[in-house]
C-alpha cells in the first residue's frame, strides 16, 4: 500500500507496501498499490478572454501557487527483482479520462526506494460525445532516495533526505462562455519550497 499526506507547510509521501511486495524479488507477481501524492508547486498562469465583439482581456500570474495531487489505487502492480510498475485507468464517466502510470525500484537491502516516477494524464471533454476537449492535464514527477517508514511496511518521503528530482506539469483549458471564450494555461515553474516542511 502506498500513501502520502500533505499538511499545511509539509509535503509528505508515504510509499507503503504489503510484506509480499517488499520481498517479491524474483518472480513476476502482481500486488496492490495504494496512495495519494501531493506536491506544492508554483506555475505560470496565463489567461485570455476572447469576447464576441472582438475585444480581449488577459491576466497573467507568473507565480501562482497550487498543490497538485495524484490518487493511486490498483491491484495490478508488477514487481520483478525490486523493480515495480503499474497503470491505473480510471472510469470517470463519459466526459473525463484519467490514466496514471508509475514505476520505481526498491534498493537491494530493501531500506529505501531508489526512485519512483509517476505520470498522470487527464482529458476532460465538454460534452459526453467527446467531440470537444475542454481541459488537459499532464504531469510527470520523479522522487529519489525515499527511506523505509519507521512504522508499517513501506517507504515515506522525508524532507532533507529524499529528493523531488523532477516535475513537469502543464494544464491547457478552453471553453466557450455565453459572451466570450476562456482560455488558460498553467505551466510548471518550480517547487514551492516555502510549503515544504521539515518532514
Amino acid at each position: 500500500m502506498i500513501h502520502s499526506k500533505f499538511s499545511f507547510a509539509v509535503c509528505i509521501i508515504f510509499l507503503c507496501f504489503i510484506n509480499e511486495i517488499i520481498y517479491a524479488q524474483i518472480n513476476n507477481d502482481y500486488h496492490s498499490f495504494n496512495g495519494v501524492m501531493y506536491i506544492p508547486i508554483i506555475v505560470d498562469y496565463q489567461e485570455e478572454l476572447n469576447f464576441k465583439d472582438g475585444t480581449k482581456k488577459q491576466r497573467d500570474d507568473p507565480e501562482k501557487k497550487l498543490t497538485i495531487q495524484v490518487n493511486m489505487n490498483t491491484k495490478n502492480m508488477q514487481i520483478n527483482k525490486g523493480v515495480f510498475s503499474g497503470m491505473i485507468v480510471r472510469d470517470m464517466g463519459s466526459t473525463r479520462d484519467e490514466v496514471v502510470t508509475f514505476k520505481g525500484k526498491i534498493s537491494k537491502n530493501q531500506q529505501k526506494l531508489e526512485y519512483i516516477e509517476i505520470t498522470n494524464n487527464v482529458t476532460v471533454y465538454r460534452l459526453s460525445n467527446r467531440e470537444n476537449i475542454e481541459k488537459t492535464i499532464s504531469l510527470v514527477a520523479r522522487f529519489e532516495n525515499i527511506p523505509k517508514s519507521s512504522y508499517g511496511n513501506g517507504f515515506k518521503y522525508k524532507y532533507g533526505i529524499s529528493k523531488i528530482a523532477s516535475v513537469e506539469y502543464l494544464v491547457d483549458y478552453t471553453i466557450p462562455r455565453s459572451h466570450y471564450v476562456q482560455n488558460y494555461t498553467e505551466s510548471f515553474v518550480k517547487i514551492d519550497e516555502e510549503q515544504m516542511g521539515d518532514y
